[in-house]
């Protein structure tokens, strides 16, 4: 099985949805996403960068308000966690708190397919039902 290493992250296409965001946002099409939002039928990445670029105190009180109702619909009253599974320490960030920074000097290494698969079943084993992919 071939693993794919290209990036899947268009940071170009992120970059701009962002930048258009902050420019086409208005009150009532914010609101509109808001309410969008709270149907629980998600958002495009154009939509949420619209939400990102928010300033309006009172939006952002609905945006939070909304996310909250959506949470809770979703999970419940409870605290969700997830076990995190590392297949990655190679990173390019310079991130003071983490130590897989590009800074730190260590060997790096990728898990590999089986490797990953071999983490998933002991994580399931364990009882884990929500898995959090990490890399670098």
């Amino acid at each position: 099985m071939a693993v794919r290493t290209a990036n899947f992250i268009d940071d170009k296409a992120i970059r701009a949805a962002l930048a258009e965001g902050a420019k086409s946002i208005s009150a009532a099409s914010a609101a509109e996403i808001v309410r969008k939002a709270g149907l629980g039928e998600g958002l495009s990445p154009e939509e949420v960068a619209v939400l990102l670029n928010v300033e309006d105190k009172e939006l952002i009180g609905e945006i939070y308000k909304t996310a909250i109702a959506v949470k809770r619909q979703i999970y419940g009253n409870r605290l969700v966690l997830f076990a995190p599974l590392y297949v990655s320490d190679f990173c390019i960030n310079r991130c003071i708190y983490c130590g897989y920074g590009a800074g730190h000097k260590f060997k790096r290494r990728r898990l590999t397919m089986d490797e990953i698969r071999n983490e998933t079943k002991v994580l399931l084993e364990m009882g884990h039902k929500r898995i959090a992919m990490e890399a670098g």
